[in-house]
């Protein structure tokens, strides 16, 4: 284990990834990864040598998890200095700090920071709900509601990040699809693989999982669903391994 890991103080929590030890640092209250996150994290297609970009990265859960998985660069772009803090305090614990960099920057100046076809790859988990939550977590709020960014500046983003020909990896509600595939579609990102999630094998999918190609033509692989519970509530074999679940465990940390 590589650095001095500070003591986490009385609103954080060390929270394991089940994945070759990987931990992460987050604040009790507050934004937290949910388990959409873990999923995304298992669906990306990377090598060691790629340059991966996480968009929007929180406390760094998609960043640490892809590192440790597939042995690329990432490289983190978070807006909120208390979550980059966190991060860099995550990725020192689990001595990955020659492999992930972690920027604090809002992704409009991304490309000018990074320059046009920068990485290989691009993740995203994009705040999902128009508007803004009541309360005073403000974290909260921008990581989970589009009040600092719109899809279309992600498209921009992801866009001028990715060389002609990338990749980028992304989650969203089920409900959304429609609206996320025209918006990537008008900045010539096209979905070319994606992945319906559904908690049950009767309930109707609530997210999915979306591969898409920068400068790529418009065709598309419906994958089979990604079913998480059987009908006695354990998790299905396909996502155990997805979350990384050992034969003995039968929980996710992380809400």
């Amino acid at each position: 284990m590589n650095g001095i890991l500070k003591p986490p103080c009385a609103d954080e929590r060390i929270d394991d990834l089940q994945y070759k030890g990987m931990r992460l640092i987050q604040r009790r209250r507050g934004f937290r990864f949910g388990t959409d996150s873990v999923l995304l994290a298992s669906y990306v297609r990377a090598r060691a040598g790629d340059r991966v970009v996480d968009i929007g990265a929180g406390t760094g859960v998609l960043s640490v998890l892809i590192n440790a998985r597939t042995g690329a660069h990432v490289t983190s772009v978070e807006i909120q200095p208390e979550l980059c803090e966190l991060e860099r305090r995550s990725i020192s614990m689990n001595g990955q700090s020659a492999s992930i960099d972690v920027e604090q920057l809002d992704l409009r100046d991304a490309p000018k920071r990074f320059g046009d076809g920068a990485f290989d790859i691009a993740v995203c988990n994009p705040p999902y709900f128009n508007g803004s939550l009541t309360g005073n977590d403000d974290s909260r709020t921008v990581s989970m509601h589009r009040k600092a960014c719109s899809l279309s500046d992600i498209a921009i983003c992801i866009k001028r990040l990715v060389r002609h020909g990338g990749s980028a990896f992304m989650v969203y509600p089920a409900s959304g699809v429609f609206e996320l595939a025209r918006v990537m579609s008008e900045h010539l990102l096209e979905i070319k693989r994606y992945r319906f999630v559904q908690s049950s094998r009767t309930d109707a999918p609530y997210i999915v999982l979306i591969e898409l190609k920068r400068g790529a033509k418009p065709f598309a692989v419906c994958e089979p669903p990604l079913v998480l519970y059987e009908a006695d509530g354990a998790y299905t074999e396909e996502a155990r391994e997805f979350y990384h679940m050992n034969a003995d465990e039968e929980t996710l940390n992380g809400e």
